[in-house]
């Protein structure tokens, strides 16, 4: 599953991460029989809801095996970091970006024995508390 956001509405725009993540999962569907979804300049509810779909989907089998790849802009506020979804504001960042300990705790709770997640945004250390 890749969340790949390279137009903002109200932060600059990025070059790369939509082909980036697009290459990534043609290579892993090609060479190790991935089954890809790529999720392009979503919003702060699409990407609720896309994780929230995964949610049910595994927990009808729990056994699966998930990588979950956010690409894009990342932002810091108050010793937080966030992932910004296409509709991020800079200026309301915790109402309008993800936080990586939301991101976390939700991952945390899915009923899934194998997670990998990749985070290729700023401030992507704050995903892991115990890495600082």
């Amino acid at each position: 599953l890749f969340f790949t956001v390279q137009g903002y509405r109200k932060i600059p725009s990025l070059q790369s991460p939509v082909a980036n993540a697009n290459a990534i999962a043609a290579n892993l569907e090609a060479h190790y029989g991935f089954v890809t979804e790529v999720v392009k300049n979503p919003s702060q509810k699409e990407v609720k809801r896309k994780l929230n779909e995964y949610k049910k989907l595994f927990a009808k089998s729990p056994d699966g095996q998930l990588l979950i790849y956010f690409t894009g802009h990342g932002l810091m506020e108050n010793n937080t970091g966030y992932y910004c979804p296409s509709d991020a504001d800079p200026a309301r960042i915790a109402g309008t970006a993800l936080s990586y300990d939301y991101l976390r705790s939700f991952i945390d709770g899915l009923d899934c024995r194998h997670i990998m997640v990749v985070v290729d945004a700023c401030h992507s250390g704050w995903f892991d508390p115990d890495w600082q």
